[in-house]
């Protein structure tokens, strides 16, 4: 049974994981291409740097609250089947992208950072490190950005699935505005209301 808790939940599971989705598709248009067309030396002393800076409170919380979130809005609407399976099929995405940032994305990082400082580097070493890391990164960002993206997409649907009223909700009221008893629905009422006014 839905309850404001709940909302709130998914409600807070579709906000941190459009900021998440934002983040990660600006850098798939602007921030990368931009750093394409910079030398070897600029392009590794940036991503050093935004590494170390990503790494920050405000960015944790989207970035791990966002599957946590989802998966708590999957327990809470574990009764209505339709809304649950968008929420797991959200979380099945969330645990994909993070499972390609913590196996592919975290490591390149951390073989880019050992390079070392790009002002104490020849230019064939930054050159290497940027080879190794570029592509392979973009790539990987680029999956796990469209991984995101359709969580994303698969919460504002689990919002839209929820706000509707269970289909036997629905049945039930309208039998109840009909004066009529509602299949499987205790009859006993309406026969009491007959028999007070045959009286």
């Amino acid at each position: 049974m839905a309850t404001q808790g709940s909302n709130l939940t998914l409600g807070g599971a579709l906000v941190t994981t459009g900021l998440l989705g934002g983040l990660y598709y600006g850098f798939s248009v602007a921030v990368m291409p931009g750093l394409r067309a910079t030398d070897d030396a600029t392009f590794v002393a940036t991503m050093q740097s935004i590494n170390d800076a990503i790494v920050n409170p405000a960015f944790m919380v989207v970035f791990l609250g966002a599957p946590t979130l989802t998966a708590a809005a999957a327990w809470q609407w574990r009764e209505r089947p339709g809304v649950r399976r968008l929420l797991f099929a959200a979380l099945a995405l969330h645990l994909a992208g993070l499972g390609m940032t913590a196996g592919a994305n975290v490591p390149l990082n951390e073989a880019l950072d050992r390079a070392g400082d790009p002002a104490k580097l020849a230019p064939n070493q930054l050159a290497e490190a940027r080879a190794a890391y570029q592509e392979p990164w973009t790539r990987r960002h680029l999956l796990r950005t469209g991984l995101t993206v359709g969580a994303l997409s698969c919460l504002a649907a689990a919002g839209l699935v929820a706000g509707r009223r269970p289909a036997g909700k629905r049945s039930a009221e309208a039998a109840e505005g009909r004066g009529i008893a509602a299949p499987g629905a205790d009859a006993r009422p309406f026969s009491r209301a007959r028999d007070a006014s045959a009286r």
